[in-house]
């Protein structure tokens, strides 16, 4: 019986000594490439445009503010300025650019001014009732802020590439059931072509043309099988499109899992959490699975800026309704909930008022998510 329960025994140190090593092998590879990486990012992606004309940007939860710090950096430096100088996005109907444009290149004499101002223009902007993320604000703001001081050559334009279906021609649910049906099945083809037009009508920089198109990782990537929108931009440019992807989680899955079960960030925060910038075929990342293929079938490159239990997503916009506006955004959230959501009670002009202009900051991750990478460094 002793020499039963021994044997017992020394399988299950030697099972999880065997888990435990796999893990180390696994987080070191990591560990090695994050050390390795280019960790000046602003610079790997400027660097990118000496290849390539157009760089897409496959951004995390629309939610998250963090990404678009490193984002500012990018659309700030001046050999973007000089160089590139078109920010295209996914959020926004491809009818609103000239909106957009008229908010970014205007003066204004204070923050309040541009407030109203960006508030005016985001009550068109969306083909959803409002687009409350924060990040939307900060990155016109940004943008704003930054054609202040370049001359009117120089100042840096916006397009817009969703689908072209403004709220002034949405009349009734079913106009929004057509929409939402179209969208399901055609949005990453429409804002390929959105974007392709209005890249072939850009005006060269320095003799060329160059863009960085921000749009959530699931429409950015090379998939062949689903046809995302960085699909159908890679069909019509080629070697020309670069596709980064910033750090994020097994998006394409329902619940919430982060890459390599954890051990992915892991590494990363064994190395400081130090931002890093990785080509997708010169690192391990690259070999991890996505929907059948592997991460390096489908992006170029993957950027590391901050760790996931730093990601902060901010949702809300004081005075996105006024009193002025409810009667619109009633009207908006009535045809979406009886096109989309039939059994929803109607929304109160109190809870509109919540959903939209409560300010509100928050973490995606629950503990037990953020749990599959702390797991593996809490006893270092």
């Amino acid at each position: 019986m002793k020499k039963l329960k021994l044997a017992v025994l020394l399988s299950v140190v030697s099972f999880g000594l065997r888990a435990e090593t796999v893990d180390t092998i696994a987080i070191e590879k990591y560990r090695h490439d994050f050390l390795n990486g280019n960790h000046k990012i602003v610079d790997f992606v400027m660097n990118l445009y000496e290849k390539y004309d157009i760089v897409i940007l496959g951004e995390r939860d629309h939610r998250d503010t963090t990404q678009y710090s490193f984002i500012k950096d990018i659309v700030a430096d001046c050999r973007f300025i000089d160089n590139v100088g078109y920010v295209y996005t996914e959020v926004g109907c491809n009818t609103a650019t000239k909106s957009a444009n008229g908010l970014i290149k205007s003066k204004f004499n204070s923050e309040e001014e541009f407030r109203l101002a960006a508030i005016k223009h985001l009550r068109v902007e969306d083909w959803w009732p409002l687009w409350e993320k924060w990040n939307r604000y900060k990155l016109l703001r940004d943008l704003s802020v930054i054609n202040d001081s370049l001359s009117a050559e120089r100042k840096l334009t916006i397009g817009l590439t969703d689908v072209n279906y403004p709220w002034n021609d949405i009349g009734s649910p079913a106009d929004f059931k057509c929409l939402y049906e179209e969208a399901q099945w055609n949005r990453d083809y429409i804002m390929s072509q959105n974007f392709s037009y209005m890249y072939f009508h850009q005006r060269p920089r320095n003799g060329k043309r160059k863009a960085l198109l921000i749009t959530n990782a699931p429409h950015a990537i090379n998939n062949p099988l689903t046809k995302n929108e960085g699909w159908f931009i890679k069909q019509g440019f080629g070697d020309r499109v670069a596709i980064v992807l910033m750090n994020w989680d097994k998006w394409w899955q329902d619940e919430y899992e982060l890459w390599d079960d954890g051990r992915v960030d892991a590494a990363f925060y064994m190395t400081g959490n130090k931002p890093v910038a990785l080509k997708m075929d010169e690192c391990a990342i690259g070999d991890l699975m996505m929907e059948g293929l592997h991460f390096k079938d489908v992006a170029d490159a993957v950027v590391f800026d901050v760790p996931v239990d730093r990601f902060v997503c901010k949702c809300g916009l004081d005075g996105l309704i006024t009193t002025d506006f409810e009667e619109e955004i009633l009207r908006r959230d009535r045809i979406v909930g009886e096109a989309i959501y039939p059994d929803r009670k109607p929304s109160s002009i109190e809870g509109l008022y919540q959903e939209y202009n409560r300010e509100r900051c928050f973490s995606p991750y629950s503990d037990t998510v953020l749990h599959q990478f702390r797991r593996f460094i809490e006893d270092r």
